[in-house]
């Protein structure tokens, strides 16, 4: 990741996607930039669960990132 900030969203009522879409938001209205890529922690996602698809989005799995937290930005 070249340039990304750090979002923290721990509430369990929205979903994995909205959280991801929520922090991607964030980031596009604070850098006037879309971000490109979202790191997260291989622990929100159960081992059934995949990784949701946002177009223009790419999210990965990172064992660095701490649970409820999403490292998003600039690839």
């Amino acid at each position: 990741m070249v340039n990304g900030m750090m979002w923290f969203d721990d509430n369990n009522k929205r979903s994995l996607e909205q959280k991801i879409r929520m922090a991607a938001s964030y980031f596009e209205i604070k850098y006037k930039l879309k971000p490109e890529l979202v790191l997260i922690s291989p622990k929100e996602t159960a081992q059934d669960e995949v990784l949701p698809r946002i177009p223009g989005l790419e999210v990965q799995n990172q064992e660095v990132v701490l649970p409820h937290h999403f490292w998003v930005g600039l690839s």
